[in-house]
């Protein structure tokens, strides 16, 4: 049996034209990978949730490369990204537009 508990994962993110404008569309985009990079995480659900009522915005599944891009015509505050596997524990983080100027965004 596989221990849930002794397996940990991190995320990495980058963000990608996650605006507030009205009429444009915030495109979210990353990586999973398992703790101390021991390698990117397959099959792994996202849910992109937005921060202000907790809705679900968009989900997607990583590909074989551990990588997803997620996209709403919705705009919020900021967002909050929900991976989860069912070999590891559910993992959520938070995710603000980029500043004024700037296309992109890291956490």
């Amino acid at each position: 049996m596989i221990m849930k508990y002794l397996i940990k994962f991190c995320l990495l993110f980058l963000v990608g034209n996650l605006c507030l404008a009205q009429n444009s569309t915030s495109n979210i985009e990353g990586y999973v990978y398992e703790t101390n990079n021991r390698g990117y995480l397959s099959k792994v659900r996202i849910t992109l949730l937005n921060e202000d009522d907790g809705g679900v915005e968009a989900t997607t599944v990583t590909d074989e490369d551990g990588h997803f891009e997620l996209s709403t015509d919705h705009h919020h505050s900021g967002y909050i990204i929900k991976a989860e596997h069912k070999l590891f524990f559910a993992k959520k983080i938070k995710v603000s537009p980029p500043e004024d100027g700037k296309k992109n965004s890291f956490v």
